[in-house]
């Protein structure tokens, strides 16, 4: 038994919104930089879910959410 796909796209939906709330109230960068983040891991969430779900035997997704985390590293 597994959680289904809508589970994961209504946490990463909230995710995201959580972020861009973030990201037009504050006025310090550092929170700013955090909301983006935020919405990045949404937008990870979002590819590994699908990946899953879509297309199991592939590491798309993965690959994908490996990248995001990459860039907001840097």
């Amino acid at each position: 038994m597994s959680i289904p796909v809508e589970y994961y796209l209504i946490v990463s939906t909230l995710l995201f919104f959580i972020g861009v709330y973030g990201f037009v109230v504050r006025k310090n960068l550092i929170s700013i930089l955090m909301s983006i983040e935020l919405m990045l891991n949404a937008v990870s969430i979002n590819f590994v879910a699908f990946n899953r779900f879509v297309y199991p035997e592939h590491l798309e997704g993965y690959m994908y959410s490996l990248f995001v985390i990459v860039v907001a590293a840097a």
